[in-house]
């Protein structure tokens, strides 16, 4: 048993904070960090929380790589991010930074983030028609770096790519 006394009552508070962990578990998933926060501040006991915590985890009720992972693939499945937006989300979310390495080189081999970025800077201009072209570009810029592409992709994305377009585009009168 992973409780830290045999005691009724501290069977009992054992007992609680497991259904607790476990009810907030059933309606999000929550990394470690997340759990043992939410477990503190409703009350529960540090030592319990912890035991409980080591128990989920051996059972693999509570996983921050699996946490980390339907997070960003999630995401991504809906809009344009790059690593670095995940990590620092990540990272708020109270996930190891080797484990978010971990994670983001596994899920970022599969995925070519230059195209990724190229596909959000074009939506985004899209929403952008008419107006200097150098402030478009520039709006498009400051959106792909909000989103965590590195400033040298989404230089390379500006520079190599949409600016061949917005050139046509202008030369086309659209």
């Amino acid at each position: 048993m992973n409780q830290p006394e045999r005691t009724p009552e501290a069977q009992r508070r054992y007992r609680k904070t497991k259904q607790a962990a476990l009810k907030l578990l059933a309606a999000r998933s929550l990394s470690i960090a997340e759990l043992r926060r939410k477990l503190t501040s409703r009350g529960f006991d540090g030592d319990v929380t912890e035991a409980v915590i080591r128990e989920l985890v051996a059972k693999r009720f509570l996983d921050d790589e699996g946490v980390s992972e339907l997070y960003v693939q999630n995401l991504l499945e809906r809009k344009a991010y790059g690593r670095r937006w995940f990590f620092r989300k990540l990272l708020q979310r109270g996930i190891h930074e080797e484990t978010i390495r971990s994670v983001l080189d596994r899920i970022y081999e599969e995925i070519d983030e230059g195209q990724l970025a190229y596909a959000a800077a074009v939506r985004k201009l899209r929403g952008l028609r008419g107006g200097n072209p150098r402030s478009r570009l520039a709006k498009v810029a400051r959106f792909l770096s909000s989103r965590g592409f590195a400033e040298s992709l989404v230089m390379q994305v500006i520079n190599e790519r949409l600016s061949n377009e917005l050139r046509a585009e202008d030369e086309n009168g659209e």
